[in-house]
């Protein structure tokens, strides 16, 4: 890991618990980041581990997913820039229980959760500010686990897709179709085979792995209660 550089003094601007601290308070977050460049496809750590630090990610993806008994991977979210995993070490000793990995070449800003910790008890605000953003979270977990479990396979693939889309009509996917189908709860098998069928009926179209063109987009809205 290298010394911190001024360009990533935008970690900060980008992470919700940080954004809104005075200048002097993100001064002193500033110096206590480290620099960890990864290259695609490395762990960033992996079950078992401990889990000491603070990570941002200031460029490129990483997936958190966990592996069940019998090998097979389910994953937990993609992060993009700005966004930010390790915070439990901020409240627990635990072991990881997850894996991180990079799915493109990526740069993280590391804070030490010991350093984190000192900052906090001078600086009450960034405490309650990672326990807004913890509980946020929380929801949107909840909110994940009742779509895979209790939602049809189309109206999850609809609501992904909608989700993704914004306000746009083209999907492109900011993980492969595998990491996709994961997330969503599904086989990739089920997941190729409901979007051949979205094609057919020209709900959609398909260019190469990754782009998805949305062509009604009130029948996926209609479909997802959106």
């Amino acid at each position: 890991m290298s010394k911190p550089k001024i360009a990533y003094e935008s970690c900060l601007a980008k992470v919700p618990i940080f954004k809104n601290l005075s200048a002097e308070e993100q001064s002193e977050i500033v110096d206590l980041i480290k620099v960890l460049k990864v290259k695609k496809g490395e762990f960033i750590y992996s079950a078992g581990d401990s889990k000491n630090a603070l990570y941002v990610v200031h460029e490129g993806k990483v997936k958190v997913s966990r592996v069940n008994k019998e090998g097979n991977e389910q994953v937990i979210r993609v992060l993009s820039s700005g966004e930010f995993m390790g915070e439990i070490s901020l409240f627990s000793n635990e072991e990881a229980n997850d894996y991180a990995t990079s799915v493109e070449d990526c740069h993280l800003c590391v804070i030490s959760a010991a350093s984190l910790k000192e900052h906090m008890l001078k600086h009450p605000n960034t405490m309650f500010s990672v326990m807004k953003e913890l509980s946020g979270r929380l929801e949107k977990a909840e909110a994940l686990i009742e779509e895979t479990n209790l939602l049809p396979v189309d109206e999850r693939i609809a609501t992904s897709l909608i989700n993704l889309s914004g306000k746009d009509d083209i999907v492109v996917l900011p993980y492969s179709k595998g990491d996709w189908s994961s997330l969503l709860g599904m086989k990739q098998e089920t997941l190729s085979r409901k979007l051949r069928f979205f094609k057919e009926k020209g709900y959609l179209r398909l260019k190469g792995q990754r782009t998805i063109y949305i062509l009604n987009r009130p029948y996926f809205e209609k479909l997802s209660n959106q």
